[in-house]
């Protein structure tokens, strides 16, 4: 359900008169919400579209794709502004999102291309902004400016931080070692480096040596000898500890690199 939709009368709605009381007497001109709709339902946009204005989009809940100059995440935590004219269209089974339009030039932005981060304290900061929109409390709209301008700047201030401006597969090596023992979907990683997956298994592999589903597995298994000889621990609970879902895979896998099973390795280790 939208904005538009829960609030219904004149004085809940982002115009001139919820600004009359400013000292000002108008809108901040640099930073000023023209809507915050917050909707969830699914996204099958069959065309591209755009508009005059700047735009976030901050994603609460479900996974789904933005089509832009690339494909862009999305997933809860994602937070993207969406500079104007920038086409783009959002692709998802499940989504739910907070949209903000933003009245102002932002003349300290002038990227033509979306401008992602992933934040939970932004988001929060996002939901704040859209639950004080919803509330009736009267002329509201200085605070609402105020609000704006300080989600602009945490979000300038995340976009150019040094883990956004990282290399995308010097971000791919360390995504995997930091989630290994977690599923691992390697079409997501890809749109997360901005890549097709194609492409991104072929510039990861020129990059580290070996296809990232290699690499992932040299991880696993790095982390199952190290259990198999600090530990007692049986092998089919350190094959899921190390991120192998089947045990039975766990057990070639181990073979075909290590050259004999994970009992082998733990008695040859005990010898020694």
């Amino acid at each position: 359900m939208t904005y538009g939709e829960l609030m219904s009368n004149d004085e809940s709605c982002l115009d001139g008169p919820l600004w009359q009381p400013s000292p000002l007497g108008y809108r901040l001109p640099q930073c000023s919400p023209l809507y915050i709709d917050r909707y969830d339902a699914p996204r099958h946009a069959a065309v591209m579209t755009q508009h005059d204005f700047w735009e976030i989009t901050a994603v609460l809940s479900g996974k789904g794709c933005l089509h832009a100059d690339r494909e862009y995440l999305l997933e809860p935590g994602v937070v993207i502004l969406m500079p104007p004219h920038c086409s783009h269209r959002e692709e998802a089974g499940h989504l739910e999102t907070i949209w903000v339009g933003i009245a102002g030039e932002l003349p300290f932005l002038d990227s033509p291309v979306p401008l992602m981060v992933v934040s939970a304290r932004l988001i929060d900061k996002i939901k704040e902004l859209w639950l004080l929109s919803t509330r009736n409390f009267g002329e509201i709209g200085m605070e609402l400016d105020g609000m704006m301008l300080q989600i602009i700047g945490m979000l300038l201030r995340l976009g150019h931080s040094s883990e956004r401006a990282e290399p995308p597969l010097e971000y791919a090596v360390k995504y995997l070692n930091a989630h290994f023992q977690e599923v691992v979907a390697m079409d997501e990683l890809a749109k997360r480096c901005g890549m097709s997956t194609g492409h991104f298994f072929r510039q990861f592999k020129r990059f580290t040596g070996r296809t990232p589903v290699e690499f992932l597995t040299g991880l696993r298994l790095r982390c199952s000898m190290f259990w198999l000889t600090q530990t007692t621990v049986n092998v089919c609970r350190i094959a899921e500890i190390a991120g192998f879902s089947d045990p039975y895979y766990f057990s070639r896998a181990f073979r075909k690199n290590v050259g004999m099973s994970p009992t082998e390795y733990r008695r040859q280790r005990e010898l020694r």
